[in-house]
């Protein structure tokens, strides 16, 4: 699930399939803030989010300025 409504969006490294070479990405300057705490991230600039259908052609859902990389397995 991916809040596209909320002041930055955020992916995981779940939720990216494994583990991304995040070292030329920005370090975000203020923590992540959400219900569950803080967090620092990574940002991904010019971010586009596509779906695949069932017809086989991209369709882009939204572009994004900036999105947060969050580079750690989170557990609870």
């Amino acid at each position: 699930m991916l809040d596209t409504g909320s002041a930055i969006s955020a992916l995981s490294v779940m939720d990216l399939g494994g583990f991304v070479d995040y070292a030329r990405f920005d370090k975000k300057r203020e923590p992540a803030i959400g219900v569950g705490g803080s967090l620092e991230c990574y940002l991904i600039h010019n971010a586009r989010l596509f779906l695949l259908p069932t017809r086989k052609r991209w369709l882009e859902v939204k572009r994004f300025d900036s999105m947060c990389y969050f580079p750690l397995l989170l557990t609870n």
